[in-house]
């Protein structure tokens, strides 16, 4: 195979734009294997297997004239272009097999240049017609000597051949190549992502001047997808199969190049987790701010099964002190432990963040306390089935609305779904504490669901990470009921001893929600704040408004047990 190029030396230049990196090559394209037939010989060397006499080819009337089109086998080309007008004419681009070609070339009256055409488009190829001849149309841009924007466009004849060299290459018309590179921004999964899904479809959006060629999906460093149908100016979606991948921790990005070569850099990427936890656990994202890992945590409380804490729907939770408990998850195996207060606000918070768990549109967050009016336990059932709904919307939004086997968290008034057991239902209307509340189950980020964060039992949790009392004073400088956030009916807390409600320096005292909720929003309250005790979490089933995700209770001992808490195990992939 024989190369055309007119110089060999590429500039190569890298410009930081936002979170973009830009890679800019600009250079001459180099043409790759072009014949030509051999009828204007001051323009081109003799070509084999291609009749001298050959009829000329080309359009012959209009603006232009194109005298020869001559087109390889993989899909570049040469055009010999006349200027049949009265006037001196910009052409701008040409437009061959549906794809543009900048230039910026002046052709005066009559005047005659030969210009290379790069990546001829499918409908122009002459792949695998080598020695044919085929029909294409020709779109010229152009601009008269006065600025005016024109456009024609003619059919051409061209000569598919294998390769071939232009004697005088120093009037060659090269591409003028926009120089700038694709933006590539990543929009789901979030970063820090965790799923037990085998795959994973990722959304993006790409911007560009010129046409996209293809963009691929990157992960540890690897392209895992080639993606060749790209909407410019769109979101584009992409699968990874995390199966082939393996569990782990993975980096990912999208990279996108244009048909001028310019191509995006790794700038934005994310993480995702992929693990598949033990029966009975949930998959919960990890988190900087709390310096949590992803981790895998039962998503019932645990039952006793045979003395195995088992994660299930079936039976009353199993009621343990705080040192039994955490005696008791050990017994699973290595890793495995009781559930700490930084993985439970972590749990809680994504709860807070993640949209749907909001019970109503109206401006202040209202979140479910589960079964806590009044009552025994309760035992769980199956999940309600989510993958219809929007995880961006409120509960209440017109797009969670009831679908059997598609969107079912608010139940339909017949199937109580996540109100199983309570008497309770979805009513459209939000009472902290009765009625629509008494939902049990959340919905995490990742669409993992979890029940009785809230109500149904209070749970024990390793405040001290090793199974020990707490060693500081109370949590408030009062000891009754507390409030996170202004007055509920209770005093708001002032927060001491290392505690706080946001921005703990030791992440383990941190207690309280993101926004200024209180329990009238679902969140709970703080009880009890003493010292050298344990801490109990989400309320009880008769706590009503004062249960939720953040509701703590510090008044037993770690060896307390009244037959009202139950726990939970984790473990971390």
């Amino acid at each position: 195979m024989k190369f055309f190029k007119k110089n060999k030396n590429f500039e190569k230049k890298t410009i930081a734009q936002g979170t973009i990196e830009y890679l800019i090559i600009i250079g001459v394209v180099v043409i790759v294997g072009l014949i030509v037939v051999a009828l204007l010989t001051n323009f081109f060397d003799d070509a084999q297997n291609i009749s001298t006499v050959s009829t000329r080819i080309g359009s012959t009337t209009g603006t232009f004239n194109v005298g020869e089109a001559i087109f390889s086998n993989d899909n570049n080309g040469l055009l010999i272009i006349t200027n049949n007008s009265n006037d001196a004419l910009s052409i701008t681009s040409l437009n061959v097999g549906g794809i543009d070609t900048n230039y910026n070339t002046t052709l005066f009256q009559g005047n005659k240049k030969i210009f290379s055409i790069p990546s001829i488009g499918e409908t122009c190829s002459c792949t695998n017609l080598e020695g044919k001849t085929k029909i294409c149309e020709i779109t010229f841009n152009y601009e008269t000597k006065y600025g005016l924007k024109k456009k024609f466009t003619t059919d051409i004849v061209v000569n598919c051949i294998e390769e071939a060299i232009p004697k005088n290459y120093d009037i060659l018309v090269q591409p003028v190549y926009e120089t700038i590179a694709p933006i590539v921004l990543l929009e789901n999964p979030i970063d820090g992502y965790a799923t037990q899904n085998s795959f994973v479809d990722v959304n993006f959006f790409v911007d560009d001047d010129s046409q996209i060629q293809s963009c691929k999906i990157i992960v540890n460093g690897f392209d895992v997808n080639i993606l060749t149908n790209i909407s410019n100016g769109e979101y584009n979606v992409g699968r990874i199969d995390l199966l082939s991948i393996g569990e782990g921790k993975h980096d990912w990005d999208i990279n996108c190049i244009d048909i001028y070569g310019n191509f995006s850099l790794s700038s934005n990427q994310r993480a995702i987790d992929y693990f598949v936890c033990p029966t009975g656990y949930i998959l919960v994202p990890g988190s900087t701010y709390f310096d949590v890992n992803s981790f895998c945590v039962m998503k019932f409380n645990a039952k006793n099964v045979s003395g195995v804490p088992t994660s299930q729907a079936d039976s009353n939770p199993w009621s343990l002190s705080v040192s039994s408990a955490y005696s008791t998850c050990a017994t699973l195996g290595e890793g495995y432990h009781l559930i700490t207060n930084r993985e439970w606000m972590v749990i809680a918070r994504n709860i807070e963040s993640t949209t749907i768990n909001d019970m109503s549109i109206d401006d202040e967050i209202q979140l479910a306390v589960g079964h806590s009016d009044g009552g025994g336990f309760l035992a769980g059932t199956n999940d309600p089935i989510i993958s219809g709904c929007n995880l961006e919307k409120t509960m209440d939004d017109s797009d969670n609305i009831f679908a059997t086997s598609s969107c079912e968290i608010r139940g339909d008034g017949i199937n109580s779904m996540g109100y199983y057991g309570t008497g309770n239902q979805w009513t459209g209307s939000y009472t902290s504490g009765s009625g629509q509340s008494q939902l049990r189950t959340f919905v995490l980020n990742n669409g993992e669901i979890i029940w009785d964060l809230a109500g149904n039992t209070h749970e024990v949790v390793d405040l001290m990470e090793d199974g020990t009392a707490i060693p500081t004073g109370a949590a408030c400088t009062s000891s009754s009921d507390n409030s996170y956030f202004g007055n509920d009916g209770s005093n708001e807390c002032v927060f001491q001893n290392n505690y706080a409600k946001i921005s703990a320096i030791d992440k383990r005292y941190e207690l309280g929600p993101d926004g200024n909720y209180n329990r009238y929003n679902g969140v709970g309250l703080i009880t009890g704040t003493n010292s050298a005790v344990g801490l109990w979490k989400g309320g009880a089933r008769d706590w009503a408004y004062s249960a939720g995700i953040y509701s703590a209770y510090l008044w037993s001992s770690i060896t307390a047990n009244d037959g009202s808490e139950g726990f939970r195990c984790v473990i971390i992939p």
